[in-house]
């Protein structure tokens, strides 16, 4: 039988096991694949914050075919920074710094160094071993980035460069302003009927390279990263979006929120339209954004988490919860504080709310009270297959609040336990495997095999655990934070010539 001969519904299933490139490739055999084919040229929309992007997306859903293939919708909501031109080249001049040092280094050599360097401020005396090992990696990790070739730039090339990436910025605050994105996205929901599930991200929280891949950044030189607003990540962008959907009468099956600021449930003119945007949600997980400094990436600003925190206990998060009354999946990763400062509360996320489908739940870096985590869990008892706990503090004792819960969820079926599990404000109790492992370690998986079949008594963290976590032993838990980082500790030395500008 020739390709010609296969009946439409089979050549749907070759279709759907192909990439983009292959549909394109199959388009070309004949008039039946083709015809095909075509509808499967845009599984996805994927946008970012310009001007030709907007256009791009009006374009698919006006198209009377091609508006009827996405069936995702992908906003990437990084914003440029506006910038004098020395403040852009001193900006350059770190992106290109650190990408010579850091992606072309060798990987194993930068853990390795960060183990030593963990080890060092766990240890209280220097192992004259580990220095020395600690320094002929570090002239290694610098001997090879020196050999990477730098980028080379005229005077001119770097402001014809600034200048592209000035009206980038510019494009980026216009298209909020003006109406651009709400009236792009209006006419996408309105038109693209088809599309079930909504992504929007800033700093690659979902997503990684979505920026570098567009040659519009390229020729900007540097790729947005994040909003420039830290306090309100993706906030402006996020209310246009659900304005539009309000109009258009949208609510999406899957809503995937990357650093996304928590705001937007509190926000006086999109809180309403945000509710109901998330009225037929069934799977959302949604990295709420942490309020880094705008000078230190590691610092957390204090004052507005505390202004984070208030919201939360005020209840705009859970009237947003509310309003997802079909949830099956729901995943959270609340902002982090600065350590030794509060997290926020579950009581405050979920509330008394009782979804009657939920199947799976996982909550990252927060803060229980024993009753309110037990209570949460055995009131979806009859729904609930999937559980993950990451980084929690708990306000009681870690064993007995396990062991309330140990063999009381029969339809559970995976228990996934991850990072520092603490008590009070801050005690160490156990470390249950790094947070971005697939699987937590051997204790973990024991704890999980408890909670899921029960059992006669709770076994304790085994005797190396902390060290295991490398948590240095000391009369306080107020542990302090290895003094280095990526740029200052590694790469002390600048290249005063780094541009190799040529004037």
């Amino acid at each position: 039988m020739s390709f010609v001969e296969l009946p439409t519904e089979l050549i749907e299933m070759i279709c759907v096991r192909c990439s983009l490139d292959e549909i394109k490739a199959l388009r070309l055999t004949c008039h039946s694949l083709r015809n095909v084919a075509d509808d499967y040229l845009f599984p996805e929309i994927v946008t970012v914050m310009t001007i030709d992007s907007m256009k791009a997306a009006w374009q698919i859903a006006q198209h009377p075919k091609f508006c009827k293939q996405p069936r995702l919708l992908y906003f990437q909501g990084d914003t440029s920074e506006p910038l004098k031109f020395e403040e852009w080249r001193a900006k350059l001049e770190s992106q290109i710094e650190v990408d010579a040092h850091i992606t072309k280094a060798d990987r194993k050599h930068l853990q390795e160094l960060g183990e030593i360097s963990m080890r060092r401020g766990r240890e209280r005396q220097i192992d004259p071993n580990l220095e020395a090992r600690e320094k002929a990696l570090i002239q290694l990790i610098r001997a090879n980035a020196d050999a990477q070739p730098k980028p080379s730039y005229s005077a001119a090339q770097l402001q014809n460069h600034f200048e592209y990436y000035s009206e980038l910025a510019y494009e980026g605050v216009q298209i909020v302003e003006d109406g651009v994105i709400q009236r792009c996205m209006q006419e996408v929901f309105e038109k693209c009927s088809n599309i079930r599930a909504f992504d929007f991200t800033t700093a690659n929280a979902l997503r990684v390279h979505t920026h570098r891949e567009n040659k519009q950044f390229r020729k900007g030189l540097i790729t947005p990263f994040g909003d420039y607003d830290r306090c309100g990540e993706g906030l402006e962008a996020m209310g246009e979006i659900v304005l539009a959907a309000e109009k258009a009468g949208y609510s999406p099956q899957t809503l995937r929120l990357g650093s996304v600021s928590f705001h937007i449930a509190r926000h006086l003119e999109f809180s309403k339209a945000m509710s109901r945007f998330m009225a037929n949600v069934e799977t959302l997980h949604w990295i709420v954004s942490t309020p880094y400094l705008e000078d230190d990436d590691l610092g957390v600003d204090s004052e507005e988490f505390a202004e984070i925190m208030l919201g939360f206990s005020e209840g705009y998060f859970i009237m947003l919860m509310e309003s997802a009354g079909n949830l099956r999946s729901l995943e959270i990763d609340m902002p982090c504080p600065n350590p030794g400062e509060d997290k926020i509360e579950l009581s405050d996320v979920v509330g008394s709310i009782v979804w009657a489908n939920l199947r799976n739940f996982a909550i990252t870096t927060v803060y229980a009270n024993p009753s309110d985590l037990v209570d949460f869990l055995l009131r979806h008892a009859g729904t609930l297959e999937r559980l993950e706990l990451n980084e929690v503090t708990l306000e009681g004792e870690w064993p007995e609040c396990f062991s309330r819960l140990a063999g009381k969820l029969p339809r559970l079926k995976e228990v996934q336990l991850r990072g520092v599990f603490s008590v009070g404000h801050g005690a160490f109790f156990c470390f249950f495997g790094d947070l971005y492992t697939s699987r937590g370690n051997e204790y973990s998986q024991s704890v999980a095999r408890y909670i899921i079949e029960g059992g006669e008594e709770f076994s304790m963290p085994p005797g190396n655990n902390r060290e295991e976590a490398m948590i240095p032993d000391s009369e306080s838990d107020d542990d302090e934070e290895p003094d280095w980082d990526d740029e200052n500790f590694l790469f002390a030395e600048e290249d005063d010539d780094l541009l190799g500008i040529d004037v």
